[in-house]
């Protein structure tokens, strides 16, 4: 079976058009989604009808749940609070509605999907660097094979046993007996790993290994968008870097 595996859309109807695109003519079996379907871009509910047309699973991000209701973003920066405070009063309310619905972390097979660590999933954890990783060691026995997760926007995986987790190399992951494995499938929407094209992976579970797969999309749109919405510049800018 072929899963492709997106993740923080971010509202970036350009970027995820393109991703959806490229999936379709792909011809997996399932699609998922990690989560941020919305927040930061200018077309939520653009976005949320493509995700809820083309994804078999989503799951929930940090932003989802803050524009649902499930969670207080008073702490988040001004810019993230103005763009999450617009998005709630711009989005359907049927579309509010299923982001309420989402879970917070799913199985199948031998994987989990989460949006950030799969230990406290209602937390939204972020791992980014080993150190992260290693924090998971301590929940090797109940943890899944692999878990695929967003929230970073990075493009960073880890293998771990029961002591010490290990930085796997960039590039197609095959997955080794003897691990487990945390892998971050990057951002559809902003990407922050220095590469402005839009990512995703493919998970082939027969083959046992996982592959980034980048997409060139219309970052002048996307930008234009933002700042016609009347959403941070910083927003817009970054597009254009990957950061």
């Amino acid at each position: 079976m072929k899963v492709a595996l997106v993740s923080d859309l971010h509202a970036n109807h350009q970027a995820a058009k393109v991703v959806f695109d490229r999936i379709t003519e792909m011809d997996v079996d399932r699609t998922i989604c990690l989560g941020d379907v919305v927040g930061y871009g200018s077309s939520p509910n653009e976005v949320c009808q493509l995700v809820r047309s083309h994804c078999d699973l989503t799951i929930v991000g940090n932003h989802d749940a803050a524009v649902a209701g499930l969670m207080d973003y008073s702490y988040y920066y001004q810019a993230a609070r103005d763009a999450l405070d617009w998005t709630v009063s711009v989005m359907d309310d049927e579309h509010i509605a299923w982001l309420r619905t989402l879970p917070y972390t799913a199985k199948a097979g031998s994987a989990c999907f989460s949006h950030g660590s799969p230990v406290y999933p209602e937390s939204f954890e972020y791992v980014f660097n080993q150190a992260l990783a290693r924090a998971h060691c301590a929940f090797h026995d109940r943890l899944q094979d692999v878990t695929f997760m967003g929230h970073t926007h990075l493009t960073r995986s880890w293998r771990f046993d029961q002591t010490t987790a290990e930085d796997v190399p960039p590039g197609p992951i095959e997955f080794e007996s003897g691990w487990k494995y945390l892998v971050t499938v990057g951002s559809v929407g902003q990407p922050r790993d220095y590469d402005p094209r839009a990512c995703f992976v493919i998970y082939d579970t027969e083959r046992n290994e996982a592959e980034y797969i980048r997409v060139p999309y219309d970052i002048d749109s996307a930008a234009a968008g933002i700042r016609a919405a009347g959403l941070s510049e910083h927003f817009a800018r970054r597009l254009y870097r990957g950061v």
